[in-house]
């Protein structure tokens, strides 16, 4: 599946699409955890709302900058 074919999708769609991407990490804010996964070759994050208990939204980019927010939470090894 190319990028631009996940965002003409449907939520449904969306989500049968992710369950076959690799879970990579989350993250979390105050309203939402946020996971993040790798579908040939672009990301797509999926936003689950703690309130609501549901995911509320996906975002898919193929833009590497964007994994900024991930970036603070991997832990590298000190190599002597």
């Amino acid at each position: 599946m190319q990028f631009c074919e996940f965002q003409q999708l449907d939520y449904p769609h969306m989500m049968e699409e992710t369950d076959r991407a690799v879970c990579l990490m989350g993250r979390s804010d105050e309203d939402y955890l946020i996971m993040l996964y790798q579908l040939d070759g672009f990301y797509i994050e999926v936003f689950f709302h703690r309130d609501l208990q549901e995911i509320t939204k996906f975002r898919a980019f193929d833009d590497t900058a964007m994994l900024e927010p991930y970036l603070e939470n991997i832990e590298l090894p000190f190599a002597a």
